[in-house]
Parts: structure tokens; C-alpha cells; sequence
């Protein structure tokens, strides 16, 4: 074995450039690799602590123990520390529920637990009641885990791809990318040393010796590529945190630890990655016949004639172009993989872009009307009058402020509607939810009238059913909403709310899906409705609508007009689960605007002031327990406006100007807090709007106050928000799949032209020149590249339409056609086609003709 290593070594020594190529090989896919892991590990870190800090630590919660269940389970070795959880759906029960935290995290907590559970003695669940947990676990015992956090370990839900799990299949396809990047170095390697492995097999070489060759030149290259790699994707991983700190503006410290485990184990993934690159040529090495290579009866000569004959000139190709078709036909293998790759990579390529817009919410309903941006705003959890008031005015009197507005939202949960106030021509139709069309399936027929039985009266009432928040303006900002709309206020209004309804819905008719108007109304009309005494018309569970409520009453306002363009001040847009506000919760909800007078006026209205605040837990009221108001001051400063589009790009260009303006910012935000303290309220955190909408939480009325900005609010969701991460890995496998694609493309083509060297040797000698030389490989290249073209671009679309088709059963998606990546896909092809010619022509530059014909190597 010696003599094999050192022939190895020798080989290598001797082919420098080649072996230099592997190691860089190497060095680029372990730098990758380690910049991904690391920098994923780094803010998968991040997330969970946040998650921890506000949601504890814990991985599971065992429910209904008794004191012995529960003391076996804090003694349980698999547990790491064990917590008593007040668990309110055990309400009235004298059974314990503990939070578990284990001390081994990873895809067996889910067959742990249940047989934790099982040791424990704890009842087993009914059939009907039993769960299907992942990883083909059946929930017999009550056990819940805590997904949030689990899924940043790399554990998913069922039937949910959770980040930790896009993480692991992103570091498998670099694995595999980065093993067919190298594998064609090794290839080559095992075809130049045919020969040499035949003379081992003639002398008595065993199968394991002639495939150590193989494995032994990929150890050595490894230990010399690895270690720099490593070192050098940590130095990559360093540079980006930094850039994205001084980009988004990031004060928390981000470190990337670095720890001899995980160096252990990329160590041991780069192994693996060459251990699969060896792999094939190895095999094709221990295959070789000692007779047969020694001899090596390559028939060089006829495939030279059949690819030399100059005297056959095509009218279209030429000449040139006929040995361009000949020289692919002889290599029709070689040159279908590469087009098959480079379809492939068409298809990542536009599918890829296509999927990450998805994540972002770009194919879902979105009011794409124009409208202000929030600049800054504050977020007052008070019920005091008195404190919302002088809060407001304070704030108006700051010398910075050039603008302000007061807001307060009161959800109703929702209103029926008569018949008469619907426009003619929408007699069956569906309003959209926040994405979808309020879960309604495409099987069942479509309907807005629901059907609402008085539990006091018994009298059934059917209406069309319409979500419905009331937005009380402060009076200024409400006058120049209406002035804004064309309409008048009017003087007189015999007693009745005048209000200012945003009529911009998007629908679902048998006709499709569109965004329009939806009342027949006009000044001065009274818009008539019905709705419950404790405002839970919407009273939803598992997708059940409950038909009985408390009480149903009748409401009327007088309407100033209607609207379909945007307020000069929008509702609260600075929400806590989008990194841009979703403005498209317009689509689904129907604003009702007023004067912050009528609005105290309906506060105090024995008719409606039910609405909202405590509710009894004895009645219907089933949607809420309680409901709060929410309280919003929008305001802007000077200069807040000179850079209104704060996005990606803009920062990158006005990086500076942003910092200063985050500043000024941060200056106007120190004296909010000095108001609010002197009004009497405290500092709290932000509600998040959405969510108690969506799942029933209300919001806090304890008298605090959150004072944000869309800067800092922007900056904290960039870092804190799966979405960003699901983006940022999205967009950086789509760019690292298509380099190394191209990458591979090209050393594959590179590697091709160097064992052509003897046959371009041959074409030279019979007087062919470096000119038509070129051209005979453009004519080549251009034939796949344009076939890969036509066969690529297509497919990739046909792919995405066939994904768009099958949620949009599902999902209200609107199919756009994404030509702005078709000239990504163009610019590929074209670098596909021009570089490898010009890298081949290069190495042809300083060819010996007489030295390459006679080389036996080639």
C-alpha cells in the first residue's frame, strides 16, 4: 500500500493545476457550507432566545398528573428541569400539568414523551381524541409540545416545513451540489491514470488497492482543502452578520461561536462530501481490466476522421457548423446531462424567486391601492378618556411634530346587512379573509348571508354578513378624510352617527375574484344592520358557525358617503407579524370611520357599549370574553419624510441618512416616554393586533404604552421574524444552487476541452484555424445553451403553473407571470455559452500540437 500512496503522491505533485483545482473545489463548497451553518446557527440561536424570553423555555407540557405522576417526572433522567404550568383548560380540576424541558432535543421528543408518559402511568386518551404526531408518533397520552420553539430545532409539524428542517435540507443539497462540483475533478483523474491503474491490476492488485488510488488522492486533497475552507466560511459568516447589523441597524450583539463540536462536524460532513465524489470513479477504477488498459485501445483515429472532414460544407452551418453537430452527436451523453442541468437550474432558478415571493405574501389578496406610510406612532393600552386625550395633545405640541392623528378601533366582530344596501349584481359572493377566502372550499357554493337566531326573541335573522371594525378619527383628521372622499359633513343628522364607510372589498363571485365596491349606498342614506349585543357575530370554532347568539339588535347610521380610495391617515398599518404592516387586512374588513366625538357619543350609547369591555361567561358571548379598544397616536416629525421608501434597496443607498434618521427617532421617542409618564402610563410592549383578532386575545388595559417607528419597528421584524429567515435562506439556496450549477457547467465543459486537447491538436494540424477553432465551440456551446433555453424556460413556467393550480385550491392566489426572471434565466444561458469557450481557447493558446498528439495520457 505504501508504493500506492506514494505513486499517489507523485501523481499529484505532477498534476498541479489539477490538484489545485480540486483543493479550490473543496475550499468554495466547505466555505459554503460552513457559512451557511453557522450563520443559520447564529440567528436560529437568536430566535429561540427570544422565544424563550417571552414564551419560556420549555419542550413539552404533560397534563392532568397526579403528585406521585409528577414527582417520578421531575426524577425522569431524560428531564432536564420540570416547571407546574396553570393550565386553563383543566379549569376546575385538581390534576397538575408540569412543563418539561429535556435535557436532548432532537426528531425522538415526540416517541420520548409518550413513552415518559406511558412509564408515568398516565391515562391513555379515547380513540377520537388521539393525535398523529410527526415522525409516525401516535399521541396516546396527553402531551402537548411547544412547535414555536421545536421548529428552530430542526423538528417540524405535521403537514408544516418548518425552518430548522429548511436548514437541514439546505446544507444536504450544498453536500450534494458540492460532491458533483468536485466529482468531475476525480473523474478526469481516474481517466488520466487508466493506464497506471490497469499496470496495478497486471501485477496483482487487489480491488480495495486500486480504488484506495482513488480515495487516497481525495483524503490528501481533503485534509488540505477542509481546514481552509472552514476557516474561511467563518470568516464569510463574520462579514455577513456584520453587513446585515450595519445594514438593518442592529444593536444586539450577534456572535458567531464557533465550537470544536460543530468544527468536528463540518470536518466530518467535507469527509463525507469526498467520500461521495470518490465514489463512482473509484468503482470505475476497481473495474478496470489490467490487459485491456494496459493496451488501452482507444480508436482515437476514426473519431478524429469523422470529426475531421472539411471537405462537407452545410449552406446555413458551414462547415464549422456540421463538425459542431457532429462533435455533439459523438458526445450526445455528455451533452445531455448538461442540458438536463441546465434545465434544472432554469427551473430553480425561476421557481425558486417565484416560491420565496409566495413566502413574502405576494400571490395572496393585498390592497395595492397607495397609500401614506406610517412614519411614527405610539400604542395606548388605557381605557381613561382623560389620559388618551392629554397623551394626543401633548404630542401635537411637541415644535417637532408637523402632523398628527388619534385613532381608536372597536372590533364588532361583525354586521348583517339587509339585502337592499348590497349592489344588484352581487347576489351570491364570498369576502376574502387575510389570505383565502375565509377557509371556504371550492366544492361549496358561495354565500354571504348568514343566518343569526336571537336566543331572547327566538326570531331567526339572515343578512349578508360583513367583518366590521369602527375607527373613531380625532376631528381634524376626520374632516379632511371626507373631504378627501368628495363629501360633505353634514349639520344635521336627527341623531344618528354619521359616518364614512371604506367600501373596498375583494370578492369571490362565480365569475371570479375582483376588488370593488360592494354597498349601494349614497349620502345621506341610513345604513341599516344588525348586530349582537356583545359584538360576537363573528363566532367561529373549528370552521362552525354558531348560529345562536345573546341578543341581536338593530343599529342605523347616517352615511356621509363611501369610498373606495385610502384615508390621508390609514388604520393602524405598523402591525407585529409583518415586516411591512398588512395593509391588505382592507380586503377582508370593512372600516367604518366617524368623529372621535360620535365615537365617545357610541362608547356611552346604552345600545352599544356592551359591545366592548367585560363580558359574562354565563351568555352566547362566545367569541369573546372580553374586548378592548385600541388606541393609536400617528404622528410625523420634520425630515421624517425624505426617505419615504425604506426598503432593502434604499438602505443599501441611503445607509447613512437612515442612520441619522433612526436617530432624530430615537431623540423624538425619549420625550413620548416622558409624556406618557407624566400622563400617567407606563411602558409596555406591543400588542399584537392580528392575533387577538385572529384566536380571540384581547388587548391589555393596564395603562401602558408601546412608542415605535417604521425604521426600529423594521428593523427589530428584519431579525426577529421567521419570514425574514425563511427569506434569506430561500433566496441564498436559490443564488448558491444556480452558482454552483453554473460552477459545475463549466469545469464540467473546462474538464471536456482538456481531454479534447489531442482532437483540437488534429483539427489544427490539418490547417485549421484559432478563429474557426472558436467558432466550432460557440457553435457547440450555443446548441445546448439554446436547447436548455427552449426546454428550460418553459418547463419552469409549466412547473409553476402546476404548483399555482394546485393551491389555489386552497388559497385566493392570483397567477402572475414572473417575466423579470426570464432575463436572469437568458443571462445564464448566455455565460453558459461564451465562458467555457473562452476558458477552452485560453489552454489552447500555448498548445503543442506534436506533444499533444503524442501524449498517451490523453
Amino acid at each position: 500500500m505504501n508504493i500506492i500512496y506514494k505513486l499517489t503522491w507523485q501523481y499529484m505533485k505532477k498534476n498541479r493545476k489539477r490538484t489545485k483545482a480540486t483543493i479550490l473545489g473543496i475550499i468554495c463548497t466547505l466555505a459554503v457550507l460552513s457559512a451557511i451553518y453557522l450563520f443559520s446557527q447564529t440567528l436560529l440561536d437568536v430566535i429561540r432566545s427570544n422565544i424563550i424570553e417571552e414564551q419560556g423555555g420549555y419542550h413539552a407540557i404533560f397534563h392532568e398528573l397526579d403528585q406521585e405522576q409528577y414527582l417520578k417526572l421531575s426524577q425522569d433522567k431524560k428531564i432536564k428541569h420540570v416547571q407546574l404550568e396553570n393550565c386553563s383548560s383543566h379549569d376546575g380540576k385538581s390534576a397538575l400539568c408540569a412543563r418539561v424541558e429535556l435535557k436532548k432535543v432532537n426528531w425522538l421528543i415526540f416517541s420520548t414523551t409518550q413513552k415518559i408518559a406511558e412509564q408515568l402511568g398516565m391515562r391513555q386518551l379515547p380513540e377520537n381524541e388521539r393525535t398523529e404526531l410527526p415522525y409516525r408518533v401516535s399521541g396516546k397520552y396527553d402531551v402537548t409540545y411547544h412547535m414555536e420553539l421545536l421548529q428552530y430545532y430542526g423538528i417540524n409539524q405535521v403537514g408544516k416545513f418548518g425552518v430548522g428542517v429548511l436548514i437541514n435540507l439546505i446544507l444536504f443539497l450544498v453536500m450534494l451540489m458540492g460532491s458533483v462540483l468536485i466529482y468531475n475533478a476525480y473523474a478526469i483523474s481516474t481517466f488520466e491514470k487508466l493506464k497506471y491503474l490497469g499496470t496495478l491490476g497486471s501485477i496483482g492488485a487487489t480491488d480495495f488497492q486500486k480504488a484506495s488510488v482513488v480515495y487516497c488522492e481525495g483524503i490528501l486533497e481533503g485534509i488540505a482543502g477542509i481546514p481552509v475552507g472552514i476557516s474561511a466560511g467563518v470568516l464569510l459568516v463574520k462579514g455577513i452578520i456584520l453587513a446585515l447589523r450595519k445594514l438593518f441597524f442592529y444593536e444586539d450583539t450577534l456572535l458567531v461561536t464557533v465550537t470544536v463540536k460543530e468544527i468536528l462536524l463540518l470536518v466530518l460532513l467535507g469527509f463525507i462530501m469526498i467520500f461521495f465524489a470518490c465514489l463512482f470513479p473509484a468503482w470505475k477504477a476497481v473495474q478496470a481490466s489490467g490487459l485491456d488498459l494496459a493496451v488501452r485501445p482507444y480508436t482515437i483515429g476514426i473519431k478524429i476522421r469523422q470529426r475531421t472532414n472539411l471537405l462537407g460544407k452545410h449552406r446555413i452551418l458551414g462547415t464549422v457548423g456540421m463538425l459542431a453537430a457532429k462533435n455533439i452527436w459523438i458526445r450526445r451523453k455528455n451533452y445531455i446531462s448538461n442540458g438536463i442541468l441546465i434545465t434544472l437550474s432554469f427551473c430553480v432558478i425561476l421557481d425558486g424567486a417565484a416560491a420565496m415571493r409566495g413566502i413574502n405574501g405576494d400571490y395572496y389578496p393585498r390592497d395595492d391601492r397607495r397609500r401614506e406610510k406610517l412614519q411614527l406612532w405610539a400604542e395606548l393600552y388605557t381605557m381613561d378618556q382623560d389620559k388618551i386625550e392629554k397623551f394626543y395633545q401633548d404630542v401635537k405640541d411637541l415644535p417637532e411634530v408637523t402632523s398628527v392623528s388619534l385613532e381608536r378601533n372597536l372590533d364588532w366582530g361583525g354586521i348583517l346587512l339587509q339585502p337592499g344596501q348590497i349592489q344588484k349584481d352581487l347576489q351570491e359572493f364570498e369576502i376574502s379573509g387575510v389570505t383565502g377566502f375565509g377557509g371556504l372550499s371550492r366544492e361549496e357554493e358561495l354565500s354571504q348571508i348568514k343566518g343569526v337566531k336571537d336566543m331572547h326573541s327566538g326570531k331567526w335573522i339572515e343578512g349578508y354578513y360583513l367583518r366590521t371594525v369602527i375607527v373613531g378619527l380625532d376631528d381634524n383628521t376626520f374632516q379632511n378624510y371626507v373631504e378627501a372622499a368628495g363629501c360633505q359633513i353634514p349639520r344635521q343628522t336627527g341623531g344618528a352617527y354619521s359616518v364614512l364607510v371604506e367600501d373596498y372589498e375583494e370578492v369571490l363571485t362565480p365569475q371570479g375574484v375582483d376588488q370593488r365596491s360592494i354597498l349601494d349606498l349614497r349620502p345621506g342614506d341610513s345604513l341599516s344592520f344588525y348586530y349582537s349585543r356583545y359584538g360576537d357575530m363573528e363566532a367561529y370554532t373549528i370552521g362552525k358557525w354558531y348560529s345562536e347568539l345573546d341578543e341581536i339588535r338593530q343599529g342605523n347610521f347616517t352615511v356621509i358617503g363611501t369610498t373606495q380610495a385610502p384615508p390621508p391617515y390609514p388604520y393602524f398599518s405598523g402591525m407585529q407579524d409583518n415586516i411591512d404592516g398588512y395593509q391588505e387586512r382592507t380586503l377582508g374588513i370593512c372600516h367604518i370611520y366617524m368623529s372621535m366625538s360620535d365615537f365617545k357619543k357610541l362608547l356611552k350609547d346604552p345600545a352599544y357599549h356592551e359591545t366592548y369591555g367585560e363580558h359574562p361567561t354565563d351568555t352566547y358571548a362566545s367569541n369573546y370574553e372580553s374586548k378592548s379598544i385600541a388606541t393609536y397616536v400617528k404622528f410625523e416629525i420634520k425630515g421624517s419624510r425624505k426617505n419615504d421608501e425604506s426598503g432593502l434597496l434604499s438602505q443599501l443607498l441611503y445607509g447613512a441618512e437612515s442612520s441619522s434618521q433612526m436617530e432624530k427617532e430615537k431623540r423624538i421617542g425619549e420625550k413620548i416616554k416622558k409624556i406618557a409618564e407624566d400622563v400617567g402610563l407606563t411602558q409596555g410592549e406591543a400588542a399584537d393586533y392580528n392575533y387577538m383578532l385572529a384566536d380571540g386575545r384581547v388587548l391589555p388595559e393596564n395603562d401602558t404604552f408601546v412608542f415605535n417607528s417604521r425604521l426600529l419597528w423594521q428593523r427589530n421584524q428584519y431579525f426577529h421574524s421567521e419570514k425574514f429567515f425563511q427569506l434569506i435562506l430561500g433566496y441564498g439556496l436559490v443564488l448558491l444552487i444556480t452558482i454552483l450549477s453554473l460552477t459545475n457547467i463549466f469545469q464540467n465543459i473546462s474538464t471536456s476541452m482538456r481531454m479534447r486537447r489531442k482532437e483540437f491538436s488534429a483539427y489544427q494540424s490539418i490547417g485549421m484555424s484559432p478563429a474557426s477553432l472558436r467558432n466550432m465551440l460557440l457553435f457547440e456551446a450555443a446548441i445546448y445553451g439554446v436547447s436548455g433555453c427552449l426546454a428550460g424556460i418553459p418547463l419552469s413556467f409549466l412547473l409553476l403553473y402546476q404548483v399555482y393550480l394546485s393551491f389555489k385550491v386552497n388559497y385566493a392566489l392570483r397567477w402572475e407571470m414572473p417575466w423579470d426572471m426570464v432575463p436572469v434565466q437568458i443571462v445564464f444561458a448566455i455565460l453558459i455559452i461564451v465562458v467555457p469557450v473562452v476558458c477552452a481557447m485560453s489552454q489552447l493558446k500555448n498548445l503543442n500540437i506534436i506533444d499533444s498528439i503524442r501524449d498517451e495520457n490523453m
